[in-house]
């Protein structure tokens, strides 16, 4: 076949499934999703999809953004307790109690580059604080409680107070926070 795109491990043709498959088994081993790496791959993709990014798409992965950064601000269900976005990656907008574990592992930035792209990563003392007075308010509006109590009824909370690491348990911060109330 004349100018067919072919498969750089076999002489057949790439087809739409045996490229979306290839695609998917590149995202699973971490492999480089770049156009540039692929270029066999990428002339198929335009032949078969119309470009890179529609095959990439069509296979549901995600690729190498290109451009600049966006600054905009993450996108945050608002219904969601506040608290479950104690640090939002400004890239995806997902919430993480470790930013940066997240951005190392998640987008393969070093936290250096995250912070002169997105601006500075959270102050986890300003984090602590905010943690412990949404536990003095809950404790104050509900009285004293326990850690199991407190998952059931406010999991968000609770997760920040545990995830966080501010005590050796939940209930000793929820005892060192009303003791703070008297």
């Amino acid at each position: 076949m004349a100018g067919a795109a072919r498969d750089g491990s076999s002489n057949h043709p790439w087809t739409r499934v045996r490229l979306l498959d290839r695609l998917k088994r590149l995202a699973d081993q971490g492999r480089s999703l770049s156009s540039h790496a692929n270029p066999g791959m990428r002339a198929a993709a335009a032949r078969l999809f119309g470009g890179w990014r529609q095959a990439l798409d069509a296979a549901g992965v995600a690729g190498v953004r290109r451009g600049r950064p966006s600054h905009a601000a993450p996108r945050v269900n608002p219904s969601r307790d506040p608290l479950d976005c104690l640090f939002p990656c400004a890239r995806c907008g997902a919430p993480q109690s470790d930013l940066a574990s997240h951005v190392v592992e998640a987008h393969q930035l070093s936290p250096r580059r995250y912070e002169a792209a997105y601006g500075p990563m959270p102050d986890q003392r300003a984090v602590r604080l905010r943690v412990l007075a949404a536990l003095r308010e809950y404790v104050d509006a509900n009285g004293r409680t326990t850690g199991t109590e407190l998952a059931r009824r406010a999991p968000a909370l609770h997760d920040a107070v545990r995830k966080l690491g501010l005590f050796d348990s939940v209930d000793a911060a929820l005892s060192y926070v009303a003791l703070g109330a008297r």
